[in-house]
């Protein structure tokens, strides 16, 4: 990956991008949790290192159609207020979930102690 190389030490890459008729796409903005853009890419961008002010990291990923992608992340939006929501509401869930489990198996268990179970013997 020499482009990835040249881009990581500043060096510029246009005469590459041209002979090798490649470009770069538009910016874009993810979230963490938006099944948006390719799911590979998404994991990739998302364990780079984020980058210092007026700086930019670059990392490469394979798409799912294994097709080779270089990423520029050039800021990270802390978007902390919804984050917090998602991250709550699946907690929630998860509680929940646990809860009527537990219920449940305790409704069965006091059902079954204090049952009178009879069985029919064949004469």
């Amino acid at each position: 990956s020499t482009l990835l190389t040249k881009l990581q030490n500043s060096e510029d890459i246009s005469a590459s991008l041209v002979s090798n008729k490649l470009a770069f796409s538009a910016e874009k903005t993810f979230s963490r949790f938006t099944q948006e853009g390719d799911s590979q890419v998404t994991q990739t961008l998302f364990k780079l290192a984020k980058p210092e002010q007026n700086s930019v990291t670059y990392g490469l990923a394979r798409q799912n159609n294994g097709d080779f992608v270089i990423i520029k992340l050039s800021s990270v939006i802390a978007d902390e207020s919804d984050t917090d929501l998602q991250m709550a509401t699946q907690i929630e869930s998860v509680l929940q979930r646990s809860t009527a489990n537990a219920t449940y198996r305790a409704l069965v268990e006091t059902l079954m102690e204090n049952a009178d179970i009879k069985y029919a013997v064949a004469k």
